[in-house]
This record gives C-alpha cells, sequence and structure tokens, in this order.
C-alpha cells in the first residue's frame, strides 16, 4: 500500500504561501508569483492587455511639489486625463525618478482653462507614479484605461554627446517589433533646451516633421531635467534619431515597452475635417490604437488633434505637440496618435486648417 498522508493543506487556497482565500469571482485567473516575489496569487493570464475604468483619481488643489499618486493598478501603462478650470501645466514622471520634467513630452500634457490633456506613464510594480503642476492649481485627473504587465527596462541606451544632424540608428535593445517609451536626460547646465527628434526605423528620412516643438516624438529638455517619448520599433529593436539644436550631452533610457497586435490598415483618406469628427478604426469594442497621419498636403503647416470618442471637452494646445494628441505637422509629414476608442472603437479628431488632405492609417492596437 502506497505512501497516505496525513494532515497538511488539501486544498490550494489552504497553502500559506497563497494569498487568495476563496475562488469566488477568480473564473479565468491562473496562479501567478505575485510582484514581491514571495507568494502565489491568482491573477488575469499574462499578457499585455487593456482594461477601460475610467475612475477618478484625484479632485482639489495640487501643488508645484512631486507627490506620488497611487492608481491602484499593479504594474501597468496608465493613461491618465488631466482637467484643470483655470488651466494648467500637469507632469508625471515613473515614480522614483529625481530629475525634473522638461515642459514637453508624453509624460506633461499642458491645458488651458475648459480643455484637457492626457499623460502616459508606466507605474512601478505597486501602480503608482509621482506628479505635480507647474503651478499651484485646482485640478481633475481620471484613470482612462491601462495596460497590464508592461516589461519595464530600465536599459541605459545611449550616453553621451549629442550632435548628429542627420538620421542614425538606436539601438532600444529590446530586441523585437514593440511600443517603446523611453527617457531622455539632459546632462547640460545650460537652461538653453535641447531638441532631439526620434522616429520608427522604416519611416522615411523626411516623414517626421523636424519644426521644433511640433512633433510627437520630439523630446525638448532644460538643464537636469527629462522629458520621455514613446514610439513603435522595427523588429530589431531599432529606431532613428537626430540632434535639432546644438551639441550637448544627455542619456536615453528604455523605461518600458509593450508588444501590441499590428495591423496595417487604412481608415482615412481625403480632406481632414475641421470640427470634432468620428474616425471609425474598423474595431469593435474598447481598445487602445496606434494611428499613424500622413499630412498629404504641400501648402502649409497643419495642427491635428486626436481625443477618446464621446469626450466633450477641447484638448489642450498649450503643450506642444509632444503629447500625442496634438501634431502640427509640416507639408507632406508624418506623425502618430496612441489613444482609447470608445466602446465602438471610434476616435474623434480635427485638423486647425482647412482643405487639408491626410491619410490615416491604423498601425496596431491592443
Amino acid at each position: 500500500m502506497g505512501f497516505q498522508p496525513s494532515g497538511g493543506a488539501k486544498s490550494f487556497l489552504e497553502l500559506t504561501d497563497v494569498l487568495d482565500t476563496t475562488f469566488t469571482a477568480k473564473a479565468g485567473k491562473v496562479p501567478m508569483v505575485n510582484v514581491e516575489e514571495t507568494a502565489l496569487e491568482l491573477l488575469d493570464p499574462q499578457g499585455y492587455y487593456p482594461i477601460f475604468p475610467d475612475t477618478q483619481l484625484y479632485q482639489g488643489t495640487k501643488s508645484n511639489e512631486w507627490e506620488t499618486l497611487d492608481c491602484g493598478v499593479g504594474k501597468a501603462f496608465v493613461f491618465i486625463k488631466c482637467e484643470a478650470p483655470a488651466g494648467a501645466g500637469c507632469f508625471f514622471r515613473q515614480k522614483g525618478e529625481t530629475h525634473d520634467s522638461a515642459e514637453y513630452g508624453v509624460q506633461a500634457p499642458s491645458v488651458g482653462a475648459g480643455e484637457i490633456g492626457y499623460a502616459w506613464c508606466p507605474t512601478d510594480i505597486n501602480g503608482c507614479v509621482e506628479w505635480k503642476l507647474f503651478a499651484s492649481a485646482s485640478v481633475y485627473l481620471w484613470l482612462i484605461g491601462y495596460v497590464r504587465n508592461p516589461t519595464l527596462t530600465g536599459d541605459l541606451i545611449y550616453d553621451g554627446l549629442v550632435n548628429q544632424t542627420a538620421w542614425v540608428d538606436l539601438n532600444t535593445l529590446v530586441g523585437r517589433q514593440a511600443l517603446v517609451q523611453m527617457q531622455e536626460w539632459s546632462k547640460e547646465t545650460s537652461t538653453e533646451a535641447i531638441s532631439v527628434m526620434f522616429k520608427p526605423k522604416d519611416w522615411t528620412p523626411d516623414a517626421v516633421s523636424t519644426n521644433k516643438y511640433c512633433c510627437a516624438v520630439q523630446g525638448n529638455m532644460g538643464a537636469d531635467k527629462f522629458a520621455h517619448v514613446f514610439l513603435p520599433c522595427k523588429d530589431d529593436g531599432l529606431m532613428r534619431w537626430m540632434d535639432l539644436d546644438r551639441d550637448a550631452s544627455m542619456t536615453i533610457r528604455t523605461l518600458a515597452m509593450i508588444v501590441p497586435i499590428w495591423t496595417s490598415s487604412q481608415i482615412f483618406s481625403g480632406i481632414a475635417p475641421t470640427v470634432w469628427t468620428e474616425l471609425a478604426t474598423g474595431l469593435s469594442g474598447k481598445h487602445f490604437v496606434l494611428i499613424e497621419l500622413k499630412s498629404t498636403s504641400t501648402q502649409t503647416m497643419s495642427q491635428f488633434q486626436f481625443r477618446p470618442g464621446g469626450e466633450t471637452n477641447e484638448v489642450g494646445t498649450q503643450g506642444g505637440s509632444n503629447n500625442n494628441y496634438n501634431d502640427t505637422l509640416k507639408p507632406l509629414g508624418i506623425s502618430f496618435a496612441w489613444l482609447p476608442t470608445d466602446a465602438e472603437g471610434k476616435v474623434e479628431w480635427k485638423c486647425g486648417n482647412a482643405d487639408i488632405t491626410a491619410i490615416a492609417t491604423l498601425r496596431a492596437y491592443l
């Protein structure tokens, strides 16, 4: 007769290193090591997937000092909406960062009275970011959506003098096609801004606008300040970059990456609307979408704006275009927007100039 154990745990939930105490409301979840690497808990299957709680995170008067903001989501990429009744510059950074934020970048929406801005920022493993305002003001924050389980990288990919005036390769070290958020930090002591451009490797050299402060993938930094950029890299993890202003010393790190579902589906071709207009992505249900926008006009620079479907407030323009939702393109320029759709898979967009032709393509989604 074989060995018959006596005593001990007879149920998974009785194990001392299992955090859950019930299977109720846990359908479809799987056992996973927790973020502290000390126990097991029942979690959603690993993978990059979006969740859209649309919950308020903050309401009150905020100062210009960095403070922790608990998003309550664990390790994630968070998409935060900022509204300031009297206007405000709102800045976000990964918790634990010690450098101050530049005034431009996907982490720094700047909004006027009655306008909104968006920030896209990775949390720490406990679901926290840090934030502040440019000056003390009344502000509202909403967690519109987030992507669970991003890969937090933190790799140093450049440290030195930046003086290239033509596009050169930059290896993100992620080794695959992905959406990557990077941090540039100026090591300069001069308060003069440094302006550096990034683009996916396969965009042609003139595809990205080189107008200062007018591209979603441009970082502008002052002394000892950082900016974030967020854009896709190719299968080999490469993108391209160039310097726009002057020789400067800086570092570049990758902060986090996600791997979306890649596609190439044209969703618009024609004269861009000058009032907020729905743009169907061809998807059903709520998603995060990466929309590539090409201006096919040759006559003038044009400002394009995007917002999630169903939003009724204007998108702030004070922070330039570096938050991906305002973008001023030169003739024949290309840029992109990463934002959530509504429940019908739609976003909204408009152009600040009349009779501007454009092509919009859905490049990726989650």
